[in-house]
């Protein structure tokens, strides 16, 4: 009797939560294997799983082990020899906090040929506004070189509010994210607006591998 209440209170103390951890331009260089066997040797990761090779990470985590610790070892793990990484920037995310950011994209019914990306924002800071600015002179007065209204500028904003959308601090974009400046040019702004160093650094992930991690975890 005494062996089994012990038993009961080493399975209540040895509870985990699973956190699905994105990395910011991971290390191309990196072997997933090993990768996956390494951080499951740190103490307090277990069950390791990647997806792909993009920085998907998802793992059950001792609850004795707080968040902040998570990224902490996390981070000295990609700065190590092994990994090479220098000032890594991750994430780490709850599998109800990922899916809720799953369900929120705009574009999920839209039967159409480009598929949508999210951008996972991966500080505290969220964007409060998704502002188109265009590259039309001041000077011109909106006209072109006959005095004609030039409406480029308006189908360029019209393009990019209903390619770009923000919902909840979160991006999400739908069209083509390979192909020439003029064809890309919206995926180009978004990148712009959350590189590092512009306080709302993001990594972008397409909706349907965000699925697959989503899947993997639940």
């Amino acid at each position: 009797m005494k062996d089994k209440i012990k038993n009961e209170e080493i399975e209540t103390l040895s509870t985990t939560t699973k956190y699905i951890i994105l990395i910011r331009s991971i290390n191309p260089n990196i072997k997933m294997k090993q990768f996956r066997e390494d951080l499951n040797k740190i103490k307090g990761f277990q069950n390791v799983k990647i997806w792909c090779r993009t920085g998907n990470v998802i793992l059950d985590l001792d609850d004795t082990i707080s968040r902040k610790e998570l990224n902490e070892k996390f981070i000295e793990f990609l700065e190590s020899k092994k990994c090479n990484m220098k000032n890594p920037i991750i994430k780490n995310y709850t599998v109800d906090e990922y899916k809720t950011i799953l369900s929120f994209n705009p574009f999920i019914e839209k039967k159409i040929k480009d598929k949508s990306i999210i951008f996972f924002p991966m500080g505290e800071k969220l964007l409060t506004e998704l502002k188109f600015n265009g590259a039309q002179n001041d000077d011109d007065n909106g006209k072109d070189d006959n005095g004609e209204d030039n409406n480029d500028e308006d189908n360029e904003k019209n393009e990019f509010e209903s390619k770009c959308k923000l919902i909840e601090g979160i991006i999400f974009y739908n069209g083509p994210t390979s192909g020439n400046p003029s064809t890309i040019k919206n995926f180009l702004k978004l990148n712009k607006i959350t590189q590092t160093g512009s306080g709302y650094e993001s990594t972008h992930r397409r909706y349907e591998s965000a699925k697959k991690v989503l899947e993997m975890a639940s």
